[in-house]
Order: C-alpha cells, then structure tokens, then sequence
C-alpha cells in the first residue's frame, strides 16, 4: 500500500531535502542540532534506527518530511492522510497527536495489532508525535529496534524529553 519502502530497494535519483527546506544558514543550524540530537540518542540507547520528521506542506499536499535520521534509508515523505494512516505508523501518530509504542511486533499481529512491517529485522519500535504549545503536531520521531522490549522506562523517558526539544529545532 506504499506506507513504506520496498525494503532493500532505493529510488534511482537520491532525495532532495534542498528541495523541499531552503538551505539557508538557520536551517542548516538546526539541521545539524537535529543530528547531534540523533546522534545522542543512539549513542545512549543503541536504537537501530531513529528519525525526525517534520509536517510540511508540498506540492502534493500535507506530508510528514524526514529531516535527519540513523539506520537503513527509508522512505522520506508521508502523506498526512487517513487513507495513508491504515497503513503506517508514522501518519497515525502524526494525525492521533498521541505515541505508540510497541515492543515486540510479533506479540502485537498475534493480538490483532495492525502493523506493515518496512524492515523484517525490526521487533520494537515507537512513535511519538512532536507538539506545539498550542497541541498541533509539528511532527513526529520513530525509533527502531532489532530487539523485542527495547522500550523500558529510561529510553522512553530520553525519547520524551527529546519531544519536548525538538520543536524548538524545526525548520
């Protein structure tokens, strides 16, 4: 259904963020604190992928934009759309304004969870939306992880207060 990737495969032309966030030098500034705040995280949690996600308006209309991330490439636009959102996590969240967290992939399906898998490695991952003072989200992050039941109380507590940061650095 397109919510994601096919795994293993990439477009021919690399993506453009250029295209889509002017490279000016307060963008770029905050692009790399976005990456340095990537590069905590993973440094402090070993998540085998993480990523920042802004929403957007383009010329196809609202759509969540990676900004930075760490891991295997992915897909870098996501419509903000209901029909989008049955398949994947990111739209859900983004348009709910509430986090998912879900720490073994396998037990959730098993539960009825609905879930469409991008990379077969992944076991835990969690969502969670970035908010204005005003409760509009601004975006989201999705972290990743090859192992079930990465997501204790700790990393989740940094992956919060990542939250909190974040909308602060947007572009």
């Amino acid at each position: 259904g397109g919510a994601c990737s096919l795994f293993g495969y990439l477009q021919d032309e690399p993506f453009k963020l250029n295209e889509y966030v002017a490279a000016d030098t307060t963008n770029t500034e905050k692009l790399a604190k976005l990456q340095q705040i990537i590069d905590f995280v993973v440094a402090q949690t070993h998540v085998d992928w993480f990523g920042i996600y802004q929403a957007t308006e383009t010329e196809e209309g609202r759509q969540l934009l990676k900004l930075v991330y760490h891991g295997a490439p992915s897909r870098p636009l996501f419509p903000l759309t209901e029909a989008f959102a049955k398949g994947s996590n990111n739209v859900q969240v983004a348009l709910s304004k509430q986090g998912r967290v879900i720490n073994n992939v396998a037990d959730y399906l098993a539960q009825g969870g609905e879930y469409y898998t991008c990379d077969p490695k992944v076991k835990a991952e969690t969502c969670l939306p970035l908010l204005s003072d005003k409760n509009e989200c601004l975006g989201i992050i999705d972290a990743e992880a090859f192992n079930n039941d990465f997501f204790d109380q700790q990393t989740l507590a940094l992956l919060v207060a990542c939250c909190i940061k974040i909308p602060q650095l947007l572009v």
